[in-house]
Order: C-alpha cells, then structure tokens, then sequence
C-alpha cells in the first residue's frame, strides 16, 4: 500500500530515509526481482492524494507483474484517514476490504491458511 518499490539515482528526501543515502545499494533493497517470483495473490493500493512518484511506483509494479504473467488486483483509496479509512471502516465503501477478501478466497481455494 502506498509503496516504493524501486527507485534510481535521483531517489526523492523521502524514498533516501526509506532506502538509505547510497545508490549503489538501492537495486539490493528493492521488490524486484524477487517479487516477481511470488506464486500467492497480490493486491497493491495507493491512495487517491498520494505523490505522483507513489502512484508511478504502484502502476509500476502493477504493469510489470502483469508482464510477468502475475497480475495483482489493484485499489484506489479515495481516503486516507488512516488504517479505518484503508479496512472500510470509516463507511466510505472504498476500501481494502473487498480486495483483501478476495485474495484470502484465493489463498484457501489453494489450500493456503
């Protein structure tokens, strides 16, 4: 939710507290590859007022696991008031919910706990 999951040289103030300051090392400390070899569901979401870097970074990871033949589902949250706005606890009917009870349908229908 809301992630970054790759990022190049010209890392912003906020993805450098997040990855560190050195560059070389930001390849070794993102997603890829490896979260292209994941075989359970994905579900990503963004909210609606995030930095553009932000929503880049989800249809990013979106697009290139859709390539990858692991489409996620994916969710636009209109709110972030916090973890009850992100559940559907707020009542404003966007929310993670729907897509979270998908994917734990996905994951028992494998035999998954």
């Amino acid at each position: 939710m809301s992630g970054i999951y790759r990022v190049g040289k010209e890392a912003s103030d906020s993805e450098k507290a997040y990855l560190g300051t050195d560059p070389t090392q930001y390849d070794s400390r993102s997603a890829f590859p490896g979260i292209l070899n994941v075989d359970v569901p994905i579900v990503l979401a963004w909210a609606a007022d995030d930095s553009s870097g932000l929503v880049a970074q989800g249809e990013t990871l979106k697009k290139t696991l859709c390539g990858a033949g692991h489409c996620p589902r994916g969710t636009l949250l209109r709110s972030r008031e916090g973890i009850a706005s992100a559940f559907g606890l707020d009542g404003s009917g966007e929310s993670l919910a729907e897509p979270t009870l998908l994917l734990v349908r996905q994951l028992e229908a494998r035999g998954l706990p």
